[in-house]
């Protein structure tokens, strides 16, 4: 007995609901796996290796100024609120010590407290470094942190901490807050050197 045209376009309708809801579901799913990686201006791929970067515009909550023509593209400023402050969150695939650098301009010293976690990274170096002076928090080796301006001709990269810093695989919560104004920022670098040891 030949099937009724009605019920087979009935049928086919259903299929090709199914389908596009399938392919709805499934381009949802990928666009929530991207948005982490988005939102911090990395790849997938980038996250949880043992050196990666985070671009400073692209913090999840703050109160910085994305995007300045007056001192260059890819720089975070200050903006009117004070303190300045940045959080961004980034996935670790290893425990282990990681340094800590950061691409920043300034032609004044801006020195500023950093947490991971909520842990406050000045305090914990007071602790185990007794030498470490807070007011030389962005500082290679406890330099002179100017850099010459606040444009991009005058950006460096340095190390900010005295040592490499302990931090464990998972997603952890970066936060800067100036003191109280931030040097204008570019990036955020994490760099695993090595294990944690006893002691750290």
């Amino acid at each position: 007995m030949p099937e009724n045209p009605d019920t087979i376009g009935r049928a086919n309708i259903h299929r090709g609901f199914q389908l596009r809801s399938a392919v709805l579901t499934f381009v949802c799913v990928l666009a929530f796996a991207m948005v982490p990686a988005m939102i911090l201006g990395i790849s997938l791929l980038e996250q949880g290796t043992d050196d990666f970067t985070l671009r400073a515009e692209e913090y999840l909550s703050g109160n910085l100024n994305r995007g300045s023509d007056l001192f260059g593209e890819g720089l975070l400023v200050p903006g009117d609120e004070i303190p300045s402050e940045a959080v961004y969150a980034a996935t670790f695939g290893r425990d282990g010590l990681y340094e800590i650098w950061i691409g920043y301009a300034t032609k004044e010293p801006r020195p500023i407290d950093l947490f991971i976690d909520g842990e406050h990274l000045n305090s914990y170096f007071r602790s185990h470094f007794p030498d470490f002076k807070a007011e030389d928090y962005m500082q290679p080796g406890l330099m002179n942190a100017v850099t010459g301006g606040y444009g991009r001709e005058s950006l460096r990269e340095e190390m900010i901490l005295p040592a490499p810093y302990p931090i464990e695989a998972g997603r952890r919560v970066i936060a800067l807050r100036g003191r109280p104004y931030i040097a204008h920022l570019e990036s955020i670098r994490f760099k695993r050197v090595g294990d944690i040891t006893e002691g750290f």
